[in-house]
């Protein structure tokens, strides 16, 4: 054995080679760096020629040479001692550095496990074996996790901690992001990887001018279709495009040191819309979907070959054009990315349920010998458990088998997905050896994740592949809940109970007890979601339930939180919006009530009963659990409970929700009468909208005796402005139920929903006198395309209505949202009564590019049931009726707060043509 390190003295130099290249000087310092962290001593890293007898000789040294020890490939490394020398050496670029990897890997037991978090194991006696002799060499040219963290490499500097875990896994992709002094990666080229036709013939400089380059939809010139394929000016134009993103594709690289790029992406727009003109139309009938595509990349690929015989053009067999083409085949400088849809995720690429897909690739194969395989390991929707853990070996196995060059593997959601740690982890592994043994790579991730729980994770997952092989459930990134029925009770009380042991296992280890829960997170989605089938299941077999919806709820709301906290904002500042996002949809769409589904979950403050304080000295008041809830717990106002008549009588109708401060008093914003109530089921009632301070709380009832302090949930955001909504269930006579009913109410939560601050356009605006309208009240027409409900940091409520030009189905429809001097935007009201009455006209000398603007219609003389409508599309409305007073006199101004962006409104060329809503404001005179 070679003592490294030992009672806090390193005996052992770092040399590395004479003419060391930035990697293999990173490759020294990652050793350094990492036997500092594992024994607490740091070595020395001393030029080749300073090399003690005891010394790891780092890169292609003398001495490594003179030892025969000499890997050539790109990425080949080798291990070796030679005496009381340890030879870490590799190929150029890479290999040095994964030699390195490697060494710390099997040699020392560091892990890197995610982006976050890695394994360091404590050696102040840090030995290494001498007769260590290891070589290797990724098995796939190209590796790749394209996991959502960075969308370009525009915001990556490589000075994020967080940001190496793909390079020191030995992740060599366009998504790997590894800076230069880590060897780079294998690039594409501008202007993206993925889907550039549009990126190239941007709809809003080409469009109007030469609407012949787009595709013939429905007989007509469409700028949301693709590309016309078979027309000249385009094959010529994008000969040259791509020429230009190849030049400015290789200074950018050469600029930051990083190796230029190979891969240029030729690749259809991610909709459909292939060109039905009889010329196009007469490729594809002859060739097929593909076989139109592919002609075009391979005219411009030839004419790239004679000038840069390196490059390579990648285009996609995807979606509408996965077959293989008739008559044609790729050129030989052109790249496949075989991207099949229809990949069943809940079983290997071997399994039956996958054999088209097998049979297809086979087929690209045979005429391609590049071809990547575009791996959809996730699923957007909420994931149940998914135990893909186990096909990970056998799907790079059989990629291998059949030749591909490697594997682009699509895993957003670091949050969100069921175990996307241990997942995205193991693909690393196995990317780059698919010979690895795969119990031996599961139980060492779990050995060191979950530690002393390893035992109970193994369990859990074992009894989910088992699970899984009992079912041909077909499950593609687009599977919803509805479809895992095969989730049995006994399964979940057998999970749920396993959970609880492992939990008892790590219960003194913090770090481990928060990596369990995130295991458990896909448990909890399946209970809260297939709670009715679960308990009916419970019921008809009188089988108990070992867990519960609230419980379940609760944890997996604490958890999302918890993680995305961790993942959101890590050292470095690795910021992910997408997760951020991905988080908060999902909190929303499993335990928000459907009234606020269009709000962002980060938009709204949620106080669950358990956080209600209660005055229960005169009784009638508990805490109790409420499978009927979404949330499973509630609050129960029970009338017969009261001490005395009097008190159960305050909690009658109306029911008076209200807030309370020392210097504002008291103020009730709405009461609830018998006409306002509906028994017999959880809805969510909206109280109004107020200005909350620190100091307020909220009660319910006359009695005061529910109530929510606002100090800790409004911190430093005072007066401003909040919806307000009470989730209540009302049973009995008294509140216009069933008498067969006890008199109760049932209270779970209440929902504070953030709207910001006034415009400064309002100021001075009496809020009484006024009805706020935000996003997701306004009513949007979106059969045509082109509207959405978004997130977005400009608006004071932080979302907003947007208009998106591009997105239209039609030319016609996208006309309907310019603002010209001629046609200009319309603002307008319409009752059945009343007919249509434009109150505004928005020209483009009135618009403020790129800000919100509020525009004023004053002193209107409103009639019954108006709704206001914005664009001559009327593709925007809002029930501004109910704003209004019952005297037919009154008069009221019209507030309307807008943002234009793009060319189309005289805007920057580098933003999208898009109107941005965010609020309607009713004034009255």
């Amino acid at each position: 054995m070679l003592t490294i390190v030992s009672g806090g003295t390193g005996f052992y130099t770092i040399a590395v080679c004479d003419g060391a290249t930035a990697v293999e000087q990173t490759a020294a310092a990652e050793l350094q760096t990492y036997i500092q962290k594992a024994s607490g001593v740091t070595l020395a890293i001393v030029a080749e020629s300073a090399a003690q007898d005891k010394s790891f000789m780092v890169g292609p040294t003398a001495f490594a040479l003179s030892n025969g020890v000499e890997p050539t490939g790109e990425e080949q490394w080798a291990i070796k001692c030679v005496g009381n020398k340890i030879i870490v050496t590799g190929g150029r670029p890479r290999g040095t550095l994964y030699a390195a990897f490697h060494l710390l890997e099997e040699e020392i037991g560091v892990r890197w496990w995610n982006p976050w978090e890695e394994h360091v194991p404590s050696k102040p006696t840090l030995t290494l074996n001498d007769a260590l002799d290891k070589t290797g060499s990724p098995s796939f040219l190209y590796r790749d996790i394209y996991d959502g963290l960075y969308d370009t490499g525009a915001n990556f500097t490589g000075s994020q901690p967080s940001s190496l875990f793909y390079a020191r896994n030995r992740l060599n992709g366009h998504f790997s992001f590894a800076p230069a002094a880590y060897g780079g990666t294998i690039a594409y080229g501008f202007p993206y990887h993925a889907h550039t036709f549009h990126l190239y013939f941007r709809p809003e400089q080409y469009f109007d001018a030469h609407p012949e380059y787009y595709s013939v939809v429905s007989g007509v010139r469409t700028r949301n279709g693709q590309l016309d394929l078979t027309n000249a000016d385009v094959k010529a134009l994008m000969k040259q495009k791509v020429r230009d993103s190849i030049t400015a594709s290789y200074a950018n690289a050469d600029a930051k040191g990083l190796p230029r790029p190979i891969m240029f992406s030729v690749t259809a727009n991610d909709w459909r819309g292939f060109c039905e003109e009889p010329s196009c139309q007469s490729v594809i009938n002859s060739k097929g979907s593909s076989g139109y595509l592919l002609e075009f990349v391979n005219e411009i690929a030839a004419d790239i070959a004679t000038s840069y015989p390196e490059v390579i053009l990648d285009t996609f067999a995807y979606w509408f054009y996965i077959d293989p083409p008739s008559g044609v085949a790729p050129s030989s400088n052109v790249q496949i990315r075989y991207a099949n849809i229809d990949l069943d995720l809940l079983h290997s690429i071997g399994h039956s349920n996958n054999a088209p897909v097998r049979s297809k690739l086979q087929s690209w194969k045979a005429i391609s010998d590049r071809v990547i395989f575009w791996d959809y390991a996730v699923n957007y929707y909420p994931n149940p458990p998914i135990p893909s853990q186990y096909d990970a070996k056998a799907d790079s196995e059989y990629l291998l088998a059949q030749g591909l060059t490697g594997a682009l593997i699509e895993h957003e959601g670091t949050v969100t997905t069921d175990m996307w740690d241990m997942k995205v982890w193991m693909e690393a592994k196995f990317l780059e050896n698919p010979g690895l043994d795969l119990e031996t790579v599961m139980n060492d991730f779990t050995a060191k994740y979950y530690g002393l729980a390893a035992g109970y994770v193994n369990n859990y997952l074992y009894q989910s592949r088992l699970l899984a092989d009992s079912t041909n459930n077909f499950v593609t990134f687009g599977t919803s809940f509805e479809k895992y029925g095969y989730f049995t009770l006994d399964y979940v009380n057998w999970c749920e109970t396993n959970f609880d042991q492992a939990e008892a296992a790590v219960s003194g280890d913090s770090i481990r007890l928060r990596r369990l829960r995130h295991c458990r997170a896909s448990l909890d989605r399946l209970i809260i979601f297939r709670w009715n089938a679960l308990k009916n299941e419970a019921v008809s077999r009188g089988v108990a339930m070992t867990f519960s919806r609230k419980k379940s709820a609760a944890r997996y709301v604490n958890t999302m939180k918890e993680q995305k906290a961790l993942r959101s904002l890590a050292s470095g500042s690795l910021i992910q919006p997408w997760n951020d996002k991905a988080v908060d949809d999902e909190i929303r769409q499993m335990v928000i009530p459907a009234d606020l589904a269009e709000v962002p979950y980060r938009c709204m403050i949620d106080v669950t009963a358990d956080r209600f304080r209660l005055w229960t000295a005169n009784g009638g008041l508990t805490q109790i659990e409420d499978d009927r809830s979404l949330i499973g717990q509630c609050t129960k106002v029970t009338l017969s409970g009261f001490d005395t008549q009097a008190n159960a009588n305050l909690h009658k109708p109306g029911v008076t929700i209200g807030l309370y401060n020392p210097v504002n008093g008291n103020r009730t914003i709405r009461t609830l009468e018998i006409p306002d109530i509906t028994p017999n089921a959880y809805k969510l009632y909206y109280c109004g909208t107020a200005k909350l301070y620190e100091s307020d709380y909220l009660y319910i009832f006359r009695s005061n005796n529910v109530q929510v302090d606002m100090a800790n949930l409004i911190s430093g955001q005072s007066d401003q402005l909040y919806d307000i909504y009470v989730s209540m269930n009302f049973e009995g006579a008294v509140y216009g139920g069933s008498s067969s009913n006890l008199d109760a109410v049932y209270i779970d939560r209440i929902l504070l929903v953030g709207k910001g601050v006034l415009p400064t356009e309002l100021n001075g605006v009496s809020y009484a006198a006024m009805t706020d309208f935000s996003p997701e009240s306004f009513r949007l027409w979106t059969a045509g395309g082109g509207l959405a409900r978004i997130e977005e940091g400009h608006a004071l409520t932080r979302r907003c209505a947007k208009v998106t030009l591009n997105q239209f189905a039609t030319e016609t429809d996208r006309a309907m949202h310019l603002v010209t001097p001629s046609i200009p935007m319309l603002i307008g009201v319409y009752s059945p009564a009343n007919g249509a009455r434009v109150i505004k006209q928005i020209f483009p000398a009135d618009i403020a590019l790129n800000v919100y603007k509020v525009y004023k219609m004053e002193n209107l003389l409103l009639g019954a049931g108006d709704y206001l409508y914005l664009f001559s599309s009327w593709v925007i409305q809002c029930d501004i009726f109910k704003a209004f007073t019952t005297d037919p006199n009154q008069r009221y101004d019209i507030y309307v707060s807008i943002k234009f962006e793009g060319p189309a409104f005289g805007g920057d060329l580098s933003r999208e043509d898009a109107v941005y809503v965010d609020r309607i404001f009713v004034v009255r005179r």
